[in-house]
């Protein structure tokens, strides 16, 4: 991947470093190192300073961003798309993040399949919006009870509408369902990760799993896990080989963004 694609983070870095100094010198010191290493192509330098603030301070959306960055340049791309997808949870759909990941998904060969009308109608709404959905049918059944009984209208025309709102249930329903599994998916950090039938490291393998591919793990026994794949291919991954999107990552008192601007 070129580098000229990532050169406007080196700006980034160096006016989020503000944030910082007022909240504690030492991650000011780190965060400014990883910034140095970042501008000299040290990345594996700049990855190790990043993390020290995470380990010190917490997450960011900044950090996380700029962890991200800087493993995409040193090649290692499932913890690159790990990161870009978490720092996608602190600010959801930032053009800055969301436009570097699906740089590197086609840098990479990593395009998401393709979906099928059903599929695409159901990417309509959101999580929230799908759940809030369900749980407001309750009041339009009883709306549309109350509407047959006060217009007197033919039990034809009741039943239709009750079935309209079931319908509509029932949509709500399979959306929440597909974003919820969809909700916390796990990137593949380890390179050809093989894809076993059973959960024992001597199994016959089902193919490999590309680097930074998204898997959504099941069900667990003993150091693997029962993933599918975007495409529906499953199998069994040993705990090594991916890492979840929503994992356990405390958030930073301060973005040092929120200091430094933009």
């Amino acid at each position: 991947m070129s580098r000229s694609l990532f050169l406007p983070l080196a700006i980034f870095c160096v006016l989020a470093t503000a944030g910082f100094g007022r909240a504690d010198v030492e991650i000011d010191h780190l965060f400014a190192e990883g910034n140095a290493a970042y501008s000299r192509g040290d990345y594996p330098g700049a990855i190790a300073h990043y993390e020290a603030v995470t380990t010190r301070a917490g997450y960011s959306a900044a950090v996380l961003y700029n962890l991200a960055n800087s493993h995409a340049l040193a090649g290692n791309t499932g913890l690159a798309v790990l990161h870009y997808l978490q720092a996608l949870r602190l600010r959801p759909g930032d053009p800055d993040i969301a436009g570097n990941l699906a740089l590197l998904r086609s840098d990479r060969g990593l395009f998401p399949p393709k979906t099928g009308p059903a599929a695409r109608a159901m990417d309509l709404l959101t999580l929230p919006q799908y759940s809030l959905l369900a749980l407001s049918i309750p009041a339009l059944l009883a709306l549309a009870a109350l509407l047959g009984f006060r217009y007197r209208l033919s039990r034809r025309l009741r039943l239709g509408l009750v079935s309209l709102t079931l319908l509509l249930f029932a949509f709500a329903l399979t959306g929440a369902v597909r974003h919820y599994r969809l909700f916390d998916p796990a990137v593949v950090v380890q390179a050809d990760a093989r894809l076993l039938i059973s959960p024992f490291p001597a199994a016959a393998s089902a193919g490999t799993i590309q680097e930074g591919r998204l898997v959504y793990p099941e069900k667990r026994y003993n150091d693997f896990q029962l993933v599918s794949d975007e495409t529906g291919r499953r199998g069994w991954l040993p705990k090594t080989a991916f890492a979840r999107v929503q994992g356990t990552f405390p958030p930073m008192a301060r973005d040092p963004e929120d200091a430094g601007g933009r």
